[in-house]
């Protein structure tokens, strides 16, 4: 009895694993994450019908000739594969047709098992350690274990791992040589005595024991305290959820990763608003400390528990949320560069095992108080002076080192991982600095950093929140301008330090008051909405001009034979010259947000230029631009809003296509059109929801004003005139120049297609469709750029558009994302005409030396089909929602496959798509993402650029351009 109250064990090692359980466990059970996380990173690409699952086939072969069998097919087996390949090779970075996969060699699979399994033997180590420590510390608690039963389970662990060592060697014999050591029978049979043990630890040795022991009880314990902790610092947790969502999840802020790492500017914002919200996330924790209120509201410290010890732990909390803050976004930036396809050191472990053992490490460090611990036992005359150099140096020398350093490059975000560093060192300097600041006579003396800190965080978290609130009134107040578009992911933090520091308010005068004033806020915020009718997203309108209505009550099929009669001379030289039909051209553009909008810009510019620059072979032709030869754009979201800023463009410059066109629209599309759409989206849109007052413009008219703004300073045109001026046909300049669009959209409360062009359309041609021409106020119109936002309505990004109270719009691409459908429907409507035996001989005669084309104008690389593709385990309750959700893209498929497979073998259907995967300088080269949003870097643009112009060794340029040029116009 007396030993049992000193040491738990007769045997001192086993005493001196209980004493450092909580380090030895924490060690084990994290190298066996990492360890596990390598070896799964190829688990999929060792599966085949031989060996349907994958390594496990292979250890369970049970004859020779099965093992044999998997052996030789890994040996035959070149397959594709999709996960990260680090050898970017920019000389041939050519998707096949859409597929962004890599071929790998005879053999691969070899050398992928011969990997895993000899990583396997390190993964023997660690888990047979981890249960060891384990069954230590279980006996020790279930006192009425012997000595002799608690060595037999550990050494049954460690059979478990000899077991597994032979298998392994027996696997190795196979994929060496012909003649292995060990047979197949052997090894399979060992691997299922390892099985069976593992098995038995898990599933029945573990259970009782923590039964038995009263673990389960206390974990249960643990886990309703640990809720209702989190509850209490739900303000925070919420704080830290939607910090980490876009720049962790989104390719929109994996892209923006890219802008702020462009400038010094950009990276130096970035690190003191990431400081400003872990400072603030840490303070404010503190508030939540008690469930009862204590004066003052907003405190400049926080003032001591009765119970020391849960003030204690309440503070490593609150210091915990800082920390988190910090890393969250520095390992983001690692799954940002996966997804780039940048090598960076030790990047075979995924960046969120990375996160979840850093996780650990600190909380590991926080909960044993080190650091503090530590610097109170260290007896040194100029402890304070060091103190202060190490934690410049963490936050200034050394951040500036890596800057200005010659790895670092802004115009390649491989130096991304520097800004990973500075937040792992700004971690650092941050556990320091709260751990030692109320010991440390330097920081106590001067009250704002020490018992007065609260003051420090308030004013700077007051004071970027006002920017958020000045953004929100003044939408226009910062440049959206390509130079500054590291401001996007900044605004959205400063909206975040606002509403934490508002509802921290709001949450402490509830428990002042006892009033919950925030259900009564969120009440308000949904009942409001739902049963009022707000017109705060009502479209906005124009006052009518006397030149929209003649335009705008021509039936489609006049207008096509207006247009075919006004090129009369040209379709008859065009035809004799070059003994081919005059091309006509139905456009689909798909949608995709900015990255959409940007290649359907870029592509047809490099048509425009290219078919202009034929006169030079044969000035006979007298070629136009390549949208002279366009009949109409049917587009989709970001698509249509490509097609609009093209067709303003042809309206003021309709012959004037030089080469250099293309890089003026890289050159708009680098702006900034995200930051005021988003900041307006998370301030005055939320505030006013909840009212029926209309005091400003929602964040849809921002946009079309934003894009108004840039479309005037950078391409120097009119994105704002009335949406039916552009095809004024009294216009002798520019009637029947522009290309129809017709802008595809979805309505909320009929499920049904709405189409918003300049002509008018029947119903039997277009069925189940709205018209929205026909539905707008009378003696009103819309501008040209709301007319193609409402087809770029991306739900929550944008709200959806009404028309009176009849109609809501949302993005096209929830009904149809390609447009093919619509502009299928246009060409069963016109070439109708073809066969019109009414119609004069003349437009019979034009019509026959005509034909019509398809070109579908895609944005995407990425397919979700192919042979390497597995369908995802789907749980039955989120099925349905899974199929609702890939519903759109199936829409999408359909509508452009219909087209394809129709028109193709014909010679009338053509698609083009971004075909480029890396682009590379001096600086090396990587993968840009294509952002889904409204932002794009430089290197995005770059890559969407090399999939139009990039020259091959058998090609001029992209094979479907060629093909259009070739098929439609060269003689």
């Amino acid at each position: 009895m007396e030993r049992n109250q000193k040491e738990a064990f007769d045997i001192p090692v086993f005493n001196r694993i209980n004493k450092k359980f909580t380090l030895l466990f924490w060690i084990t059970l994290i190298a066996v994450a990492i360890v596990a996380a390598i070896m799964q990173s190829d688990k999929k690409n060792l599966v085949s019908k031989a060996s349907p699952k994958g390594i496990i086939s292979f250890e369970m072969a049970g004859n020779d000739s099965v093992a044999k069998n998997i052996v030789d097919t890994w040996k035959n087996d070149s397959f594709y594969i999709t996960r990260l390949d680090y050898t970017c090779d920019c000389d041939s970075d050519v998707y096949r047709y859409r597929e962004s996969r890599h071929l790998k060699t005879l053999g691969y699979k070899i050398s992928l098992a011969k990997k895993d399994i000899t990583v396997d033997f390190l993964f023997i180590i660690f888990y047979v350690l981890l249960t060891i420590v384990i069954i230590i510390k279980i006996s020790s608690l279930h006192k009425s274990q012997k000595s002799k039963l608690i060595i037999f389970f550990i050494a049954l662990a460690i059979f478990a791992g000899v077991c597994d060592v032979i298998e392994n060697i027996g696997m190795l014999g196979y994929l060496s040589s012909n003649s292995p050591v060990i047979s197949a029978e052997i090894y399979s049979a060992f691997a299922q005595i390892k099985f069976g043990i593992l098995l038995f630890f898990v599933l029945l040795y573990l259970p009782v024991m923590l039964y038995k022991c009263g673990i389960l009880r206390n974990i249960s314990d643990y886990i309703k305290n640990k809720t209702q902790q989190l509850w209490r610092y739900r303000v925070i947790l919420l704080t830290i959820i939607i910090f980490s969502f876009p720049i962790w999840l989104m390719d929109q802020g994996q892209d923006l990763m890219v802008n702020i790492n462009a400038s010094d500017r950009g990276v130096i914002t970035f690190m003191t608003l990431i400081t400003i919200t872990a400072f603030l996330n840490w303070y404010l924790s503190k508030l939540f400390f008690s469930t009862q209120f204590e004066k003052p509201l907003m405190p400049y410290d926080i003032p001591p528990l009765t119970d020391r010890q849960l003030e204690l732990r309440e503070r490593k909390v609150a210091r915990f949320f800082g920390v988190i803050t910090f890393l969250i976004p520095a390992f983001a930036i690692l799954h940002a560069l996966d997804t780039f396809k940048i090598d960076y050191l030790l990047n075979t472990i995924p960046p969120v095992v990375w996160l979840i053992t850093s996780i650990l490490f600190f909380g590991f460090v926080l909960k044993k108080d080190f650091i503090s611990d530590w610097y109170q036992n260290w007896q040194y005359k100029y402890k304070t002076i060091v103190l202060l150099i190490i934690l410049i140096l963490l936050i200034i020398i050394l951040p500036i080192i890596f800057r200005i350093g010659p790895a670092h490059s802004g115009e390649n975000p491989a130096s991304l991982i520097y800004v990973t560093l500075d937040l792992l060192l700004f971690t650092i300097a941050f556990l320091i600095f709260i751990s030692v600041r109320r010991i440390e006579p330097f920081f106590q003396k001067r009250s704002w950093l020490g018992n007065k800190i609260g003051l420090p965080v308030y004013i700077s978290s007051c004071l970027f929140g006002l920017i958020f609130l000045l953004v929100n009134l003044f939408p226009f107040v910062l440049s959206y301008k390509a130079a500054f578009n590291f401001m996007t992911l900044p605004v959205i933090i400063c909206g975040i330090i606002l509403y934490t520091l508002l509802f921290t308010i709001l949450m402490r005068l509830s428990k002042s008051t006892k009033v919950n004033f925030t259900s009564f806020l969120f009440g308000i915020a949904i009942l409001v909405p739902a049963f009022s009718n707000n017109e705060y997203h009502s479209v906005r309108t124009l006052n009518i001009s006397s030149s929209d209505s003649t335009i705008s009550r021509m039936n489609l099929d006049i207008y096509f034979l207006q247009w075919i009669e006004h090129r009369k001379n040209e379709i008859d030289s065009f035809n004799k010259t070059t003994n081919k039909p005059y091309p006509i051209f139905l456009i689909s553009a798909y949608g995709g947000g900015i990255r959409a909008a940007a290649f359907t810009s870029m592509s047809l510019a490099y048509l425009d230029s290219s078919i202009q620059s034929l006169n030079s072979l044969n000035a006979q032709l007298n070629y136009h631009p390549f949208e002279h030869y366009v009949f109409s754009y049917s587009g989709s979201s970001g698509g249509t809003i490509g097609a609009s800023v093209m067709c303003a463009y042809r309206y003021t410059y309709p012959d004037t296509f030089p080469q250099t066109t293309q890089t003026l629209f890289m050159n708009f599309y680098k702006n900034d059109f995200l930051t005021p759409v988003l900041s307006t989206m998370l301030g005055r849109d939320v505030w006013t929801s909840i009212s029926s007052f209309r005091p400003w413009n929602d964040r849809a008219a921002v946009q079309e004003e934003l894009w108004e703004k840039h479309a005037e300073s950078y391409l120097h045109v009119n994105y704002k005139n009335s949406f039916f001026s552009y095809w004024d046909t009294g216009n002798i300049n520019t009637h029947y120049e522009v290309p129809l669009l017709f802008a595809n959209t979805s309505n909320v409360d009929t499920g049904l297609k709405g189409i918003m062009c300049p002509v008018q359309l029947r119903r039997e041609e277009f069925p189940a469709t709205i018209f929205i021409n026909q539905i707008i106020p009378q003696h009103r119109t819309i501008a040209l750029s709301t007319g193609a936002f409402l087809s770029a309505r991306f739900p929550y990004i944008s709200p959806s558009a009404k028309f009176g109270d009849g109609y809501h719009f949302i993005d096209a691409g929830l009904k149809d994302n390609s447009g093919a459908e619509t502009s299928e429907q246009i060409y069963e409507a016109v070439h109708k005409l073809y066969t019109d035996s009414t119609l004069p001989d003349t437009i019979k005669t034009l019509l026959s030396k005509t034909n019509i084309f398809f070109l579908s104008i895609s944005n995407s690389s990425k397919s979700k089909t192919g042979i390497d593709k597995q369908a995802k385990n789907v749980f039955e309750l989120t099925a349905p929602i899974v199929a609702l959700y890939n519903n759109w893209e199936s829409n999408s498929v359909r509508a452009d496959s219909t087209a394809l497979f129709k028109y193709s073998n014909s010679g009338q259907y053509f698609r083009v798509w971004p075909d480029v995967d890396c682009i590379g300088n001096e600086n090396g080269c990587y993968s840009p993402v294509l952002p889904l949003g409204w932002q794009i870097s430089e290197g995005a643009l770059q890559r969407l650029k090399n999939s139009i112009t990039k020259k091959y060794q058998t090609q001029m340029q992209h094979p479907e351009f060629d093909k259009i040029i070739d098929s439609c116009f060269r003689r």
